[in-house]
């Protein structure tokens, strides 16, 4: 995260702001849940402890993903790939998401990481992660999120 910021830093014209914040907080999904009320912009993506863009210019990809003056879609989503130390690659994630994603998708668990989900912000700030969820509150919000995205709920 730290090079993504000094890379954009160095770049007058990018218009992406990525925003750091250590409080306390009463578990993952509930900071997360802080993050979501605080996100401003068009997508949310959420990048947890160990977890980086692939390049510096990942944010300028997603954002051509939406040619100008289209809809933006409701959530935007890929493959991750695991990386070692240095940032060398070593394989592709066990999990894949298939190439049309749905709800009904995630009854296998999750098949999108969370670096690699790209959520409306105005669908993401609509849906808290239920915290009663200790462990699959994140399955469960890409479900909410996905039915939400969704006009057929298929």
């Amino acid at each position: 995260m730290e090079r993504y910021i000094q890379a954009n830093d160095d770049n007058e014209d990018c218009i992406h702001r990525v925003v750091f914040v250590s409080e306390p907080d009463k578990g993952l999904y509930d900071a997360m849940n802080k993050g979501l009320e605080k996100a401003t912009g068009n997508y949310v993506v959420f990048l947890n402890a160990g977890d980086t863009f692939p390049s510096t210019d990942t944010l300028e990809h997603i954002a051509g993903c939406v040619g100008e003056g289209e809809a933006h879609p409701g959530v935007l989503y890929g493959d991750t790939d695991i990386v070692d130390d240095t940032g060398r690659f070593l394989r592709r994630r066990r999990l894949s998401p298939p190439r049309k994603l749905t709800w009904r998708s995630f009854r296998n668990g999750m098949l999108v990481c969370h670096q690699a989900f790209y959520v409306r912000a105005d669908i993401a700030k609509s849906i808290p992660y239920d915290t009663h969820y200790k462990y699959s509150a994140d399955v469960d919000w890409c479900i909410k999120v996905m039915k939400k995205r969704q006009p057929n709920n298929t």
